[in-house]
């Protein structure tokens, strides 16, 4: 989170680029990350956590990589990973094709790191003139241009991918509320619930946060991870096992398991 803050500061006026955090940490919660970025002072960009190393897979980065730069251009494709952000290649920002008004930088930042909520009362603060209605109507364009193409993906995706599907519309609904779309991304959503695959890994997801995360975070040596958490992992995986998040905690606590053998007691 550190090296992240550092490169954020270096980079937060840049009007081009979007910045996602990933969270990766398959214990964390919502609260946890939330004290990171209060602590590390990470807003207003996006973070979100790859619960079950996805994103990862997608981008091509090693789940167990403690911090990899990825530089996307406009179109998505990926042009560079690296450790750090010094010598990526450049890439088309998501406003080079608009203008911006004088004055309205804060609000092609915001847009830039897809805080639309932000974006709006950086926009409401400005005087109006013709320069900056054409500005709103190209951002306008640009977010309505992709919410409705984004909904027949995820239609889509819920037939050959459910689980993906589910919660992309889920992230789609919280992103963009008040889209023309968000309705029908909600109750796909709610279909996708339904199905067994997808109910049997929000499962194994919630019983791992409320029953053994805790106790892994206690866990400071093998033998109280021993004596606390391997039973309540043990259950866990006789029930979850099969699943795609219980892969992704088989694999997280083989790295916790040889991080703690190296610890003397």
């Amino acid at each position: 989170m550190a090296r992240l803050a550092k490169d954020l500061e270096a980079h937060k006026a840049d009007l081009n680029l979007t910045i996602v955090g990933i969270n990766t940490t398959l214990g964390a919660n919502e609260k946890g990350i939330r004290k990171e970025i209060e602590d590390h002072k990470l807003k207003p960009f996006a973070t979100v956590h790859d619960r079950t190393g996805v994103i990862c897979g997608e981008y091509g980065v090693k789940w167990k990589d403690l911090y990899t730069i990825v530089v996307v251009d406009a179109d998505g494709k990926v042009l560079g990973k690296k450790p750090n952000m010094d010598d990526l290649p450049a890439a088309k920002g998501v406003l080079a094709d608009v203008k911006v008004p004088s004055g309205a930088e804060a609000a092609a930042r915001m847009f830039s790191l897809q805080q639309f909520g932000l974006m709006e009362q950086e926009l409401v603060k400005l005087p109006p003139s013709a320069d900056l209605k054409a500005f709103r109507e190209a951002l306008k364009k640009k977010i309505d241009d992709y919410t409705s193409k984004r909904l027949p993906q995820l239609t889509a995706m819920g037939e050959t991918n459910p689980l993906t599907a589910y919660h992309e519309a889920a992230a789609f609904v919280t992103a963009f509320p008040a889209s023309k779309e968000a309705s029908a991304a909600r109750s796909l959503a709610s279909r996708l619930s339904s199905k067994p695959e997808v109910k049997k890994e929000t499962e194994a997801e919630t019983a791992y946060n409320m029953v053994v995360a805790p106790e892994v975070v206690k866990a400071t040596t093998l033998a109280v991870y021993d004596k606390k958490v391997k039973p309540l992992l043990d259950g866990y995986m006789t029930r979850y096992g099969d699943t795609k998040f219980g892969g992704a905690v088989k694999a997280m606590h083989e790295v916790i398991l040889n991080s703690l053998k190296g610890i003397k007691t």
